[in-house]
């Protein structure tokens, strides 16, 4: 379980909320997320940003 402050504002959501929330969260979203962040973690994520604020 990841208890990073992201991760457990967005559990919590679901938990309150229900609905659709606790859906993707029980699907799976959680580690979606985490893929996603290593994803941008790698090496290009300096020419992600380049580009991003490029005028």
């Amino acid at each position: 379980m990841d208890y990073t402050p992201d991760n457990i504002v967005l559990r919590g959501g679901a938990e309150e909320r229900g609905g659709g929330w606790a859906r993707m969260w029980d699907e799976g979203i959680g580690d979606e997320i985490k893929r996603r962040e290593a994803w941008l973690d790698r090496p290009w994520r300096a020419v992600i940003e380049t580009v991003l604020s490029a005028p």
